[in-house]
């Protein structure tokens, strides 16, 4: 047998709801924060920015070495101890945590967090300088103007 007050208490709920969404609906200043997950996993709330990475395609050498340590960044470069990098083809940066994405948009790491980057050290020369995106060559120069004698290559 059913309570009868228990079937008032429901209906009233169900009500007090409708209601509520209903005016909630028909003002005129709604705000909404929508969050989204990145295939990284991480949350954030749209939009999240795109910065520019330098990326360079494959060279056709095989490099071997790995590097350990915090990802730093200043919200342009990123770097390794005191190497910039510069990143396979198709990474990406995104904010909102500032992270680096891989060409399938796997999360590689975040600004702070130990990461381990596999590559090379490589000297720094005007040619190289040249095949990055414009927005990154300050990223490869010492405040003196010269380039860095040498930078990690993915």
């Amino acid at each position: 047998m059913v309570n009868p007050g228990r079937q008032i208490g429901v209906r009233t709920v169900v009500v007090v709801i409708l209601a509520w969404t209903a005016i909630g609906c028909s003002s005129g200043t709604h705000t909404s924060s929508t969050t989204t997950t990145a295939p990284d996993g991480v949350g954030t709330k749209p939009p999240s920015v795109v910065v520019t990475l330098p990326t360079r395609g494959r060279t056709g050498y095989s490099m071997d070495a790995a590097v350990f340590g915090p990802l730093k960044s200043d919200g342009r470069c990123f770097t390794m101890g005191s190497l910039a990098v510069i990143w396979p083809a198709g990474y990406q940066a995104r904010t909102e945590p500032l992270r680096v994405l891989d060409d399938k948009g796997h999360l590689v790491g975040r600004v702070g967090e130990r990461v381990t980057l596999g590559g090379g050290e490589i000297p720094m020369t005007p040619a190289m300088l040249a095949e990055l995106p414009p927005s990154t060559r300050p990223c490869f120069r010492l405040p003196s103007g010269r380039l860095r004698a040498t930078v990690w290559f993915m």
